[in-house]
């Protein structure tokens, strides 16, 4: 899995959580969870197994 190279947001449709998202992977970035994207969107894995993955949808956003 290759390490995500984008800020973009897949998985926010609607553009509506970027700052929000930009929250928690701030959290998450303070971790040694390793972001990737999968399924069209931000995973984060650790030795080799998914952990959590985050998202933005038309009225949430969600991990």
């Amino acid at each position: 899995m290759e390490p995500l190279k984008t800020n973009t947001h897949i998985w926010d449709k609607v553009n509506n959580w970027s700052e929000e998202l930009e929250l928690l992977k701030s959290i998450i970035a303070q971790t040694e969870l390793i972001e990737t994207t999968k399924w069209g969107g931000c995973v984060y894995v650790l030795n080799g197994k998914n952990v959590l993955g985050i998202g933005g949808f038309k009225n949430y956003f969600a991990i």
